[in-house]
């Protein structure tokens, strides 16, 4: 279930982005796809230790580019995710990570 809100979500997010994208052959199915699994590669490599949080802006402008959109629009889009996490408390964000956390630990073993 939560899977299919965030495909949801993903999908309404990225035919905004796709409407700004050079590639206007790239499809909205096929633009989730590519989101999805350049997510999941950087999942796996934050909880292996191969990143870091400090890494998210970067993993969000790969994933734009991916799909086309622009530099100077990845940016905005970055900045603007960026302000919408300083606003959410830290007790927010310190569970969620912990959540996150716990469940690479279970879904590892």
């Amino acid at each position: 279930m939560i899977g299919q809100t965030v495909r949801v979500r993903l999908s309404q997010d990225l035919r905004d982005a796709l409407e700004k994208a050079r590639q206007p052959e790239l499809t909205l199915d096929l633009g989730v796809e590519v989101v999805l699994g350049i997510i999941l590669q950087v999942a796996a490599a934050n909880g292996e230790g191969r990143l870091d949080d400090r890494d998210r802006p970067d993993a969000v402008r790969c994933m734009l580019a991916a799909i086309g959109v622009g530099r100077r629009d990845a940016a905005s889009i970055v900045a603007r995710l960026a302000r919408v996490r300083s606003r959410v408390p830290l007790d927010v964000l310190k569970d969620w990570s912990l959540s996150d956390n716990s469940s690479n630990a279970a879904g590892s073993g």
